[in-house]
């Protein structure tokens, strides 16, 4: 609705921007943080909203199949739950209506704010009752928009095993040779080690790393490294070494394993971040 008042110019609040924040904003202020408090800070309306917007299409399409066959059973998954590609891969079928009210609402702020600016249209000078706070409430909505087309990204790529920072003293044994140096990275399926002084060993040999807290002997298989850093494949390890490798990983005593509790103003904190760092826009999809 806004965005239709936007384009045809007519406001669904028809009143000036000081008497809407002193009516609405104690209501848009406890909507936005009475149920994360109340939910022990689950609930945050800003994911909410993202979620129902990726929802509602899907919805209106499942409702339009019940009105057209009342009788016909279509079972309760409204949405695909499974994935059929080993590739991240963009899902356009869910994320068409987005990029179009999002190019809707572009094509309207650049028609009726930018190009008058610029010399290339008409500018009216008296506009009409409540259009800021139109145009503020349009541009909050494209945000949930693109913040949703964002979330239509299908199985990003990621690593086999979740690494985690945990660094502890080890040696590297391999082919009669002995060097000692610090975990970086350490996950189940292998580590990234850094040397402190020599040679780094040939790529494919095997060997044997010994963490000294706690007292862990892997064989591992060299791999290539990056950064001055030496990846290593743990091979098959016995039902004890595993046993102990994820008492390690998973230990409640890392600081990285506490649970954060995320505010509303986190997430928008964070989807301002993928400004600077868009790195989910960046990536190639197949």
């Amino acid at each position: 609705m806004p965005l239709l008042g936007l384009i045809l110019g007519f406001s669904v609040i028809a009143a000036p921007i000081p008497e809407f924040i002193s009516y609405s904003g104690p209501f848009i202020v406890a909507l936005y943080t009475l149920p994360n408090w109340l939910s022990g800070h689950y609930h945050h309306q800003f994911w909410m909203e993202v979620y129902e917007t990726l929802f509602c299409f899907p919805a209106l399409r499942r409702m339009a199949k019940v009105l057209r066959n009342p009788f016909q059973l279509y079972g309760g998954i409204v949405t695909n739950k499974d994935i059929r590609t080993e590739h991240q891969n963009f899902n356009l079928r869910l994320s068409w209506p987005l990029l179009m009210l999002l190019s809707i609402t572009a094509t309207t702020v650049v028609i009726r704010y930018l190009l008058p600016l610029v010399g290339m249209g008409s500018i009216d000078g008296g506009g009409f009752e409540g259009e800021s706070i139109v145009l503020t409430w349009s541009l909050y909505n494209a945000i949930v928009l693109m913040v949703a087309t964002l979330a239509c990204i299908d199985r990003p790529v990621s690593p086999g095993a979740d690494s985690f920072p945990i660094e502890r003293i080890g040696c590297l044994r391999w082919q009669g040779n002995e060097q000692w140096g610090t975990t970086k990275q350490l996950s189940e399926e292998g580590a990234s080690f850094q040397l402190q002084e020599g040679t780094n060993p040939e790529v494919g040999v095997e060997g044997e790393l010994q963490l000294m807290e706690p007292n862990l002997y892997l064989p591992v298989r060299i791999a290539p490294g990056q950064k001055g850093h030496i990846s290593l494949h743990f091979s098959e390890l016995t039902p004890e070494t595993e046993a102990l490798l994820l008492r390690l990983l998973y230990s409640a005593n890392h600081p990285f394993h506490a649970p954060r509790l995320l505010s509303t103003s986190d997430a928008l904190l964070r989807w301002l971040g993928t400004i600077w760092r868009p790195d989910q826009l960046l990536r190639g999809y197949r």
